[in-house]
Order: C-alpha cells, then structure tokens, then sequence
C-alpha cells in the first residue's frame, strides 16, 4: 500500500519570452519518481502552460502596454547613453503595473479554486511548491495560502530557485509553509513524506530544511546532498504529470550534477554543491529507458558545466549503443579536440551554450570564470568545423567594465561568431560573491533589506507582464546595490544601450547567416522543435496562443516516433 499522498505544484507567473518554461520539468519529474519509489502516490501541477499564460496575458491592455514598453525602453536607453529621460514614465509604469498586479491575483485566486476542486479526490496529505525567484512571488504565496485553506491538515512545503536564493528570507516573509528545502531535494522531500505518513512531524530529523522551531525561531538543519546515480528515474506519467499533453515534450537530463568552478556571479555550487558525475554508460541507458517509455529522443543535458571528457564518453556510449538521439548541453570550451567533437558529432550534438560573459580578460579574470579568450576563437572554429552550433551568452555591464570592454565584447563576438547571442544585465544573486561584496566595482548594502525587496517583488530583471523591473518598481534598491559607482538601475539603462549597440555590430556577422547556413543540417525533429520555440516565443510576445499550441501538438506527436534522425 502506499504511505502518502503528495501533491507537487509549480507556478512562475506569465514567463519571459523563453520557450524553456514550457519544457517538461525535470526537477519536478525527479521529485515524483523518488516518492513512487518509496511507496507514495503523486501528482504533479504544472501550471507553467499555454492555457495558464494565456489567462495571465491581460488582452484588454494589450495597446497601453505596447505603448508603455516602447516608452520605457526609451528612458532606459537614454539613461543609458546620458541622454535626459521622461521621468513621467516611471510613475505611468507604476499606475499599470499595479493595475497588472491585481489583475494577475484575480487569476490565481481562479485558478487555486480550480486546483483544489481537481485534487480534492486526491486529497494531499503534503504539497510540495517549486518556487521560481520570478516577481511572480506574491502570486505563488497567495496560490499556496488559498491551497492550504483548502487541504487543512496537508504539510505545505517549497523548495526551488527562490527558496535557493533567499532561504531564510522567505520565512521571514510569510508563514504559508511549514518547511522549506533547501539544496537538491529528492531524499529530503521523501524523508517528510515518510514522517507524515506515520502521523507525525519532527523536522529536527530531517537534512536540508529550514523551518520555524521554538517562539518562532527560524531552524536550519544540515545539509546533505543525495548521491545523483542513485537509480531513480524522473516520472512523466500521465496519471502522475497530469499536464504531460499541455507541455512541450523536451526533457532536461542530469548526467552530471553541481559545479567546482566559483564564478562571481553565480549560485550552481551552493545550489547544486560538489559536481557529481553518472557514469556513461549508466546514463545512456537511462536516456535509453526514457525513450522506450515516453518516445524523447532529444535531449538537454541540465549540468551548468558539464566536463567535456565526460560529454565524450556519454557520446562514445551513445555511438556504440547505436541510439539514435539529439543532445544539447553547457560546455565552457575550455577544452577541446577534434576526436572528441568528432564523436559528439556523430552522438548528434548539434548546440552547445558557452557563457562568454565578457571580451575584457580583466574582467573575466576577476570574475573568476578561469578561461583564456585567445582560446575561444580557435576553440568556437573547430566546434563549428563539426556542424555543432553555438549559443553564447554575455554580461553587460560586468562589475569592472571601463571604457573599451563592450568594444572588447564586440571585437571577441566578431571573431568567435556565435550563432545566437543572449544579454543579461548584472543580477545579483543571494549567496553569490556578488552579493557578498561591499567594495567597488559592486556593492552591497543590508543583504537582508536586499533579500526582503526580492522576496516581495522578486529578482529577475524579466519583468512578466509588468513594464518595471523590480529596481525600478522599488528604489530602495537604488540605495542598496551599487555597480560600477551607479545604481542598479543605472546598471540596467546600461545594458539596455550596451545591448542595441552590440547587437547592431554583430548580428548581421552572427546568428543570421550562421543560422541560416546550418538549417540543411538539421533533423526534422530539430526543425519542429526550433518552429515551436519561435511560436511559444512569439505567442508569449503576442497573446496569439493558439497557433503556439498547434505547433507544440505537431513536434509532441513526432517525437513519438522516438528518433533524434526520423524523416516522417
């Protein structure tokens, strides 16, 4: 018999334009397999869907936000190059984004009503929420307090990004959960179902939680990280993942786990910890086993720095095995040989992501991202020699920049010739060494106040439906990040300049023609999936969500011909 009923629920709001966020969810799906393995019954709630998004997307403003968008991309931009901006922008932004605001909460409170009505067969006797560091933060508390209304005695739990990034903070904020998790969450989510299916509760036993102990004092317990080859398999069951069909059937896959490098300005080591690896051959034979059961034969390895040594030999066991499959992954680039790339070619590699953060090898240096940009040229040649393509990724303004690194960030982009180009601004992350600084080129004030403004309005620069970033939403902030000398938001109208400027001095050099070049190249499979990113992404831009759906039907429906190469 089983021991317990769990319910797992994710919501991150109306998304970024990313077709990432209508991927099947690995994390959840790895969650729902370690609690069928221990005997529980689940289910899974993803609400990060078409349908949901197409309700969150506000049709009837849809004109007022084009016309504020454009209004304030402007100021920002003349921020950024020191032109005089309309300060009356930020306070019409304000007046619509508070209006968006409940708008969007009227819709949770829908949709919470429904998903009560849905499990209320089911009745949970735990609700695990996967918390994503969007600003839609309010939104998914109020999710979960409407949730808990509904199921009284059920234990309310969140782990994911926000809990990852603010901790403490988010008990800090509200008293919706009774624990949090925090690092990979497998084990631990497990251990509380089992304690819960007894009938009672002693988190003092459980690893990796953060709770309310004695007159409200906030708990933390020791961390200990599951071992990754520990045989479970993610679940996408129909009866478990009940929004299997609503979701774009791509899949993120772990053959490796954590990372040994200290980048600046990331959190993948606290997160994620120690790096781990899967053997290869254990690993193919899970992709191959995910690919009896559901037909996926296209790939996304999930690690943020997978080594390259070991994409070889998973490649080498692809090869022998004679699998027939696609993959994507991380690589830094730091090294490379063409036996190796010969092998991921034939393994059907066909994208790498390569965080090039900066053209300035000062400031690569001092954000500890240990790569030499002389080799990346010669590096990127050989990878594109091979039919793999490459999607590269920037930081501007990087704590540091002087006059001439975005020049150095064009000249590198021009010379390693990346087929698509993606620019972040600065973010600073809690429990990253940017978050911990308190010098020049950045500084942080109150980490707390800090950890508080994102727990309320969230953290991401993506701003959802809103026009205004949370530094813009919020000005304390101003007050409490400094980059460069200026204030967050000035590192913002930074970015927005340094962006245009970048992208008109590459783009006509890079992802156009590259792009254009490498399309013969592709599967079918790869072509349905590439139209269905540009639909997700242009529905997510648009409102048009139907037409988004019929593509995600088409690539769905062949991906269950269950081959990276298949024709018809």
């Amino acid at each position: 018999m089983h021991k317990a009923n769990v319910l797992l629920v994710a919501f991150s709001g109306y998304p970024e334009i990313n077709s990432t966020w209508l991927h099947l969810d690995n994390g959840l799906a790895l969650l729902a397999g370690a609690l069928v393995a221990g005997g529980h019954r689940v289910r899974i709630k993803d609400l990060q869907t078409l349908d949901v998004w197409g309700r969150l997307y506000p049709h009837e403003h849809k004109a007022e936000h084009a016309t504020l968008y454009q209004e304030f991309d402007q100021y920002v931009h003349n921020r950024g190059c020191g032109a005089p901006p309309d300060d009356s922008v930020i306070a019409r932004a304000k007046v619509y984004d508070q209006l968006i605001v409940e708008r969007n909460s009227k819709v949770v409170e829908a949709i919470a009503h429904e998903v009560a009505e849905e499990f209320q067969a089911f009745a949970p006797h735990v609700i695990g929420f996967k918390l994503w560091s969007q600003n839609s933060f309010q939104d998914q508390i109020l999710l979960a307090r409407r949730l808990k209304q509904s199921f009284p005695n059920a234990l309310l739990v969140a782990g994911g990004p926000a809990v990852e990034l603010l901790r403490e903070a988010v008990l800090r904020h509200t008293d919706v959960f009774d624990l949090l998790i925090y690092g990979p969450g497998e084990q631990t989510l497990v251990d509380i179902a089992d304690q819960k299916a007894r009938g009672g509760m002693d988190p003092s036993k459980l690893s990796s939680v953060i709770y309310r102990g004695v007159n409200e004092q906030i708990v933390k317990t020791d961390r200990q990280d599951p071992r990754l080859a520990s045989g479970i398999m993610p679940c996408y069951q129909r009866e478990v993942y009940v929004d299997y069909d609503k979701k774009l059937h791509n899949v993120h896959v772990e053959s490796d786990r954590g990372c040994n490098f200290l980048c600046e300005f990331c959190i993948h080591p606290l997160k994620s910890g120690r790096q781990q690896k899967k053997s290869a051959e254990e690993f193919v034979q899970e992709l191959a086993q995910l690919n009896k059961e559901y037909g996926f034969s296209y790939f996304h390895l999930a690690g943020s720095d997978p080594p390259y040594r070991h994409m070889v030999e998973v490649s080498r066991a692809v090869v022998e095995a004679g699998l027939d499959f696609g993959f994507m992954g991380f690589q830094s680039l730091r090294a490379l040989d063409e036996p190796g790339l010969k092998l991921m070619q034939r393994a059907n590699f066909d994208r790498l992501w390569v965080g090039i953060e900066s053209g300035d090898s000062e400031i690569v240096f001092d954000i500890q991202k240990g790569r030499k940009l002389e080799r990346l040229e010669a590096r990127s040649d050989l990878v594109r020699e091979h039919g793999i393509a490459i999607t590269g990724s920037i930081i501007t303004p990087c704590p540091g920049e002087r006059d001439g690194s975005v020049d150095a960030t064009i000249t590198l982009l021009q010379k390693i010739r990346p087929d698509v180009v993606l620019a972040y601004p600065p973010l600073v992350q809690p429990g990253s060494t940017w978050m911990n600084s308190s010098s020049y080129p950045i500084s942080i004030g109150d980490q707390n106040a800090v950890e508080d403004i994102f727990a309320v309005n969230g953290m991401e620069w993506h701003t959802g439906f809103r026009i205004l970033p949370t530094a813009f939403f919020d000005s304390r902030l101003d007050e409490l990040i400094q980059i460069n000398g200026g204030s967050y938001s000035d590192a913002y109208c930074q970015y927005v300049f340094n962006r245009r400027k970048i992208s008109k001095e590459t783009a006509n050099r890079s992802s156009v023609a590259q792009f254009s070049d490498r399309n013969k190249h592709r599967s079918l499979l790869k072509q349905l999936y590439f139209r269905a990113q540009v639909s997700v992404c242009n529905a997510i831009r648009t409102g048009s969500f139907e037409t988004a759906q019929n593509t995600v039907d088409i690539y769905n429906q062949f991906v269950l011909k269950g081959g990276y190469s298949a024709i018809a």
